[in-house]
């Protein structure tokens, strides 16, 4: 029974590690201003810091009026002890790595400096 007890209590901490708790995450974009949303909930204007859940992915959106929609995602990593504790597809195995991110946006062509291609004279088919 003394030998069990030890057991418990390491199977407890190590399973208290692994549970990540929520973390700090900044998003930049270049240039700055742009509205923010993680997962479909706005975040504000970046550069902006915000805590997020390590359960899952982050799905990063970046709006700014004349300049192209920026997105990308950040992949949760599983965790060392996943298969020791929980089955691999476990929330409470996974975390996210990084601690910020910056997203280039591209400004929108205007109309005005739109330039068609030449096309070549018509000619009837005989």
């Amino acid at each position: 029974m003394k030998r069990i007890l030890p057991l418990v209590a390491a199977a407890a901490f190590l399973a208290s590690c692994q549970n990540m708790p929520p973390k700090d995450f900044t998003v930049h974009t270049k240039p700055e201003g742009a509205r923010i949303s993680i997962n479909g909930k706005d975040v504000g204007t970046s550069p902006v810091t915000t805590r997020v859940e390590q359960t899952g992915d982050l799905a990063i959106i970046a709006q700014k009026p004349g300049y192209e929609l920026a997105a990308t995602s950040i992949a949760t990593k599983q965790g060392k002890l996943r298969s020791f504790l929980w089955t691999k597809w476990s929330s409470k195995a996974q975390y996210i790595q990084e601690d910020e991110v910056t997203l280039p946006l591209r400004p929108i062509v205007a109309p005005q400096d739109y330039k068609p291609a030449e096309l070549p004279p018509f000619q009837m088919p005989r």
